[in-house]
């Protein structure tokens, strides 16, 4: 039988719920058939490590909440830019690492960092390879499972510049794929840009948009499917393929007060038949 767009491994991300608290956020993504979740922010924070210390305690109790209702964490979302960082910025990171092992997270987010403007500079490539080596070397140290995932955000938004970055690593590193930045701010069609990258990609960000000058960076977020983004085409190839990674709906509510609650964005994909 043909894959269909609703049987993609959806999630969302709670950037598009950010007032929740995490028993708030997972009841949301139980209510919609959703078995996986991406923490990015809970009561408008964004440092989970220290929201689950002060909230939770230990990891034990957030487990107890994910197996109650059948859902895992697919990604961690941190702040660290592998282009720019400091010190402070990698410890702030690795305190992120004793829960996502407990709670068996895949992935850690992090972003690229530098400049969306032009081509991948050499100099950015040189902090950013310099950066996943320390990862790596910390991860082999420790033995631990969890990964990272490197965002098309800033310096690696276009195809060409992941293709340069993973050249320039002895392993290639896993991408999570903002489907939206690379449509958008370099010109790219989703569904070729999957065809170069995909096989790099567990995650990808999914959203929608029109032109609008008294927004942001000229962009106002809408409804999925009523903005100029060809998503439904890019999710009727993601199905073709049998892509199995995690396909989250960005909702930035949290950056973007201006947009609907998460809810009525999970409705209009449920009534698309995507969800739910």
């Amino acid at each position: 039988m043909t894959a269909t767009i609703h049987d993609l491994n959806w999630c969302f991300s709670t950037l598009g719920c950010p007032e929740l608290d995490l028993e708030g956020a997972l009841d949301l993504a139980a209510r919609y058939g959703l078995r996986r979740i991406e923490i990015r922010s809970l009561e408008n924070r964004i440092n989970m490590p220290v929201y689950f210390a002060k909230k939770w305690g230990t990891a034990e109790r957030i487990q107890e909440q994910l197996t109650k209702r059948d859902l895992s964490i697919a990604s961690l979302d941190t702040s660290l830019k592998l282009i720019g960082n400091n010190e402070e910025d990698r410890d702030e990171f690795l305190s992120f690492i004793p829960w996502a092992e407990a709670l068996g997270v895949p992935y850690l987010r992090v972003f690229d960092g530098g400049t969306a403007e032009g081509p991948l500079r050499p100099e950015e490539r040189d902090e950013a390879v310099a950066t996943i080596r320390w990862w790596r070397e910390k991860r082999a140290q420790d033995g631990w499972k969890v990964d990272i995932m490197v965002e098309t955000h800033n310096a690696i938004t276009s195809t060409a510049a992941c293709q340069e970055l993973q050249d320039a690593l002895y392993d290639p590193i896993a991408i999570l794929w903002d489907s939206h930045h690379t449509w958008k701010l370099k010109g790219e069609d989703p569904a070729l840009t999957f065809d170069a990258i995909g096989s790099h990609v567990p995650h990808i960000h999914v959203k929608d948009s029109v032109p609008n000058p008294e927004k942001r960076n000229g962009i106002e977020y809408v409804m999925p499917c009523e903005g100029d983004m060809p998503l439904e085409t890019l999710l009727a190839k993601l199905a073709e393929e049998g892509f199995s990674g995690t396909v989250s709906l960005e909702w930035e509510r949290l950056w973007h007060p201006y947009l609907n609650p998460l809810v009525d964005a999970l409705e209009q994909m449920k009534g698309l038949d995507w969800i739910g």
